[in-house]
């Protein structure tokens, strides 16, 4: 009886203080794509967040005269910032009243599965123009035969197939995000789960191999005139990769510390503002 009455004690300390994030819990389709169960609602950062009709967490227009369909993964998802720091919403001050905008964003998002969220909603959305934010390791953690990513839609190139995505361990996390006084102790560090952790199995040395008929699939099998490629990173591994791909439409940014959550690999608001600014000023070039 005691216990309980600590550990209600503590549920309501720390959902009041809001000492914990709220994180949303996904659903798979048919093709391997996830996105977040609808109605969900929720703080991080102590910002305040809520899951869209369509499983994401920005906006999601559909009936602008100028449609832009943005993708990209927890960058663009943006759970930590207000809504209002969104690339969305900030395209949409910027650019005016007759563009609408559809964000799809999710931490863990691979380049092959930007490629086929834009192939599954341009037909809702029809977009006049695709805006796909990709990292370092986008690239690399698309293709299965360099490491395998079970929750990740990743491409085996060697057969063209997409292999099987899984969430992991959904009722032990459930339990976590549930019940805030084991989620405060395990993020505090008194306890290690090791199963929330994702299996890698990397290879010592990057086979080019795999990058070049990655990119040959890719070629082959989407429609690259309507994207605008943003690129988080002036690594020159990276831009060897992308002079691989059948487009000139690429952004490349150098980002400055000063874009950054302290602490965190996430952009805040002012370096959202100016990748917003430098995507407006190309829209309108």
């Amino acid at each position: 009886m005691f216990i309980l009455l600590i550990i209600s004690g503590s549920e309501i300390i720390i959902r009041s203080f809001n000492l914990t994030n709220d994180i949303p819990h996904r659903k798979i389709d048919k093709i391997g794509l996830q996105n977040y169960i609808v109605g969900q609602k929720g703080v991080f950062n102590k910002n305040k967040w809520k899951v869209n009709e369509n499983g994401f967490l920005g906006l999601d227009d559909t009936d602008f005269k100028n449609q832009l369909l943005i993708i990209g993964d927890s960058m663009i998802e943006n759970i930590m910032n207000p809504l209002e720091c969104n690339q969305g919403y900030l395209l949409k001050k910027n650019l005016g009243e007759t563009f609408g905008v559809f964000e799809i964003g999710r931490s863990g998002i691979t380049l092959i599965e930007a490629l086929e969220f834009k192939k599954k909603y341009e037909a809702i959305v029809n977009p006049y123009k695709t805006i796909i934010f990709i990292n370092q390791n986008d690239i690399e953690e698309s293709i299965s035969n360099i490491s395998r990513l079970p929750d990740r839609l990743q491409i085996n190139v060697i057969s063209g197939k997409h292999e099987k995505v899984i969430i992991r361990y959904p009722m032990l996390k459930k339990i976590l995000y549930n019940i805030k006084t084991l989620y405060y102790l395990y993020l505090k560090g008194f306890f290690v789960i090791n199963k929330l952790e994702v299996d890698v199995i990397t290879k010592n040395n990057v086979n080019y191999r795999y990058i070049d008929d990655f990119f040959s699939i890719l070629n082959s099998n989407y429609n690259f005139n309507n994207i605008l490629f943003v690129i988080n990173s002036n690594d020159d591994k990276l831009i060897f990769y992308l002079n691989k791909l059948k487009t000139d439409n690429i952004i490349l940014l150098d980002p400055q510390n000063k874009w950054f959550i302290e602490n965190d690999g996430h952009w805040n608001c002012y370096g959202h503002k100016l990748v917003s600014g430098k995507i407006v000023d190309y829209l309108l070039k």
